[in-house]
């Protein structure tokens, strides 16, 4: 087993908590708007063009993806529970 650098984990920290705030976005616009037209606007924020399509999320995968992000963040040093990245 390899430790990782601190690069490393805060980088992995970033596309986390990206993925998260394209979740909590679209799941905020399909509430707001017609699904077809946010389904259509895919793309237009840079963290959508870096990561593509939007993919549903499931509650078991928002669950890995936010404690995987809590873990990521305690070995930066930062208080168990912060997700704060930077």
């Amino acid at each position: 087993m390899k430790m990782r650098t601190k690069k490393e984990i805060t980088a992995r920290a970033i596309e986390l908590d990206n993925l998260g705030w394209i979740h909590r976005h679209y799941m905020h616009r399909f509430k707001e708007e017609d699904p077809k037209k946010v389904e259509a606007s895919f793309g237009s924020t840079p963290t959508e063009k870096e990561y593509g399509k939007y993919e549903y999320m499931t509650d078991f995968e928002l669950g890995e993806l936010y404690g995987g992000l809590k873990a990521l963040c305690w070995a930066r040093g930062e208080e168990w529970g912060s997700t704060d990245v930077f």
